[in-house]
């Protein structure tokens, strides 16, 4: 199904089509299996990459090492296409994997709503017990040497902050916002609640967002300018696109709203 998805974004051929992502049922079918869709979305059409890896199975994390073209892993930002990934969240569980995500600079886009709402299946925990996981192809293997983390019940634990100290870039999604009773704004101010970030760490965030987004580099530009702007005081949370600072304290005076 992802090659025929593929080859129907070849047909249309639609400049507005930036980048191919991946979502499916990661105990079911490893990344791997998609390997040559993103190789075919990545030097077929030139579009970006952006796979769910890594929300349900750590496994994930490793085949995706496997699964993208080795040019699209050496260089994450090639022009106006990026690799990044959504979710990742699992690869909290192993040193090796945050220090190969980091030593690569992926950007991992995290869903803090939906990581909390979903969870993590409790048969996770069980299934390592020698602390090991390894890739489908069986030619990977780390080991878990940190715990696993309660962000779906208590999301100051999520492992953001890990990432982000790791040098990982990090940008916010909201998933299905719907589903999720969440948008951008109220992810910041998760973020700025839960798990402490400062006003210059959210920027941050922002600023990888942009980097690492399918635009070109015109757009890129005149979005970080805007950030930069902001930044220097010229801007205000209220004239920005529900400013995360409006929203956080919305969140602070009905905490019921919280996820």
């Amino acid at each position: 199904m992802a090659n025929d998805a593929v080859a129907a974004i070849k047909r249309i051929n639609n400049p507005y089509i930036a980048a191919f992502g991946l979502v499916g049922n990661e105990a079911v079918t490893p990344l791997v299996e998609f390997k040559r869709a993103l190789n075919d979305a990545w030097h077929d059409l030139g579009l970006g990459l952006v796979p769910h890896i890594a929300e349900q199975r750590v496994e994930n994390a490793l085949d995706f090492f496997a699964a993208i073209p080795d040019d699209a892993l050496k260089n994450p930002q090639q022009g106006t296409r990026k690799l990044r990934v959504g979710h990742g969240t699992l690869m909290h569980r192993s040193s090796a994997l945050i220090k190969q995500f980091a030593d690569a600079g992926l950007c991992v886009e995290v869903c803090l709503s939906a990581n909390k709402r979903i969870g993590v299946p409790a048969e996770i925990a069980a299934m390592h017990p020698d602390n090991k996981a390894t890739s489908a192809d069986g030619t990977y293997t780390v080991t878990l040497d940190l715990p696993l983390r309660s962000y779906f019940q208590d999301l100051s634990t999520h492992p953001v902050p890990l990432m982000t100290t790791a040098g990982i870039p990090v940008c916010l999604g909201s998933d299905n916002p719907l589903l999720m009773n969440t948008n951008i704004a109220k992810e910041y101010a998760l973020a700025a609640k839960y798990l402490n970030f400062s006003h210059e760490q959210c920027l941050q965030i922002t600023r990888d967002a942009i980097n690492f987004a399918n635009v070109d580099k015109l757009t890129s530009a005149r979005l970080l300018k805007l950030v930069d702007s902001y930044t220097l005081g010229n801007e205000h949370s209220a004239q920005t696109c529900l400013g995360y600072l409006s929203a956080r304290e919305n969140i602070f005076a009905d905490k019921q709203r919280i996820p």
